[in-house]
């Protein structure tokens, strides 16, 4: 288990901006589930939702 993985949001996103590309990996694996359900209600169609995401 890697430092990232016990690291706040906040914290990560702070690394995101100093470049730590494993970062970013955590935050997004963390929120993709809620990413697509957003883009899914915003556009209220699936396969155009996979598409965006």
């Amino acid at each position: 288990m890697g430092l990232v993985n016990i690291l706040s949001d906040e914290q990560l996103k702070l690394l995101c901006r100093r470049g730590d590309y494993s970062a970013f990996e955590q935050l997004y694996h963390r929120h993709k589930d809620a990413l697509f359900h957003f883009i899914f209600r915003q556009c209220g169609n699936e396969e155009t939702s996979r598409d965006l995401f």
